[in-house]
């Protein structure tokens, strides 16, 4: 047993990848602010380092505001695609213009809250974690899905989505000095139900995916099998799984939906994990 002598432990929130289903980490978030539970350390990987950048920067609310009027066709405005793709289809520039309306923080050490992101370094097939260093540069390395978008470079590194080697970036959350953990997996879904969504017309040998769809459902089945080992192997003290398996990459316009499913998914731990991080002797 841990006992922590005159102070709280260190309460880390571990967002998972998973691309628009990650929307859900708003909603549970919004659950904990909402709940006055304090949060010293966030780690993330792809939308997970992207909604933590933009929680750490205090602009939650306003994201909310802008997913709440989102609608799919918008998705094209801020996606600039390469006439002849060569390491993506996606430059992704538009992509970082649009983050730096969110994220008003410089520098990773400039957060109140300890952050920790996670890229996959291409060269050397290993995370690539982000400790330091401008944030933009971490999100933008974090979010670069292996095709589609272009790989980013930075500290003459080559790299993209830290989904393809830390989905779920427990281990960095325990290296930044937290004792309790919880984690919001996005990679847990019921099989037979997607199965039964790809052969919904009943000729599964009519199916016919494109290359996008290719490249994100591989990526979709890597996630899932190292996050349930990461799951498998680390003292994990909370996990929350919102429903969000029938939520593609790119269904940013159903923002709604995945807020309110993260969000019910963490309200029933509250009373839990008030007691856990001992805060009725600190509020």
């Amino acid at each position: 047993m841990i006992f922590f002598k005159n102070k709280r432990p260190k309460f880390a929130v571990v967002l998972g990848s998973g691309g628009a289903k990650g929307i859900s980490h708003i909603g549970v978030l919004k659950a904990l602010e909402n709940n006055n539970i304090p949060i010293d350390i966030i780690t993330g990987t792809s939308i997970g380092a992207l909604i933590g950048a933009i929680y750490a920067s205090g602009n939650l609310e306003k994201l909310i505001n802008f997913l709440t009027d989102f609608k799919k066709k918008n998705l094209l405005e801020y996606l600039d695609f390469n006439i002849i793709p060569k390491k993506g289809f996606i430059k992704g520039k538009k992509i970082i213009q649009l983050l730096y309306e969110f994220i008003s923080l410089k520098d990773l050490k400039d957060s109140n809250i300890k952050l920790g992101f996670v890229a996959t370094d291409l060269t050397k097939g290993e995370p690539y974690y982000f400790t330091e260093g401008d944030v933009i540069s971490a999100v933008r390395s974090s979010i670069s899905i292996p095709g589609i978008f272009d790989p980013y470079r930075y500290n003459n590194k080559i790299l993209v989505d830290g989904a393809v080697v830390d989905p779920l970036p427990v281990k960095l959350a325990k290296k930044l000095g937290a004792d309790i953990i919880l984690a919001v997996d996005l990679s847990y879904y019921n099989v037979e139900a997607k199965h039964k969504e790809f052969s919904k017309n009943k000729d599964y040998d009519s199916l016919d995916f494109n290359i996008f769809e290719v490249l994100i459902l591989s990526l979709e089945s890597l996630e899932r099998q190292i996050a349930q080992e990461i799951i498998k192997n680390n003292k994990i003290d909370f996990l929350i799984r919102p429903e969000v398996g029938h939520i593609h990459t790119f269904d940013f316009h159903k923002g709604s939906y995945m807020i309110e499913n993260g969000y019910k998914k963490t309200k029933p731990i509250i009373p839990f994990l008030k007691t856990k991080l001992f805060l009725k002797k600190y509020i």
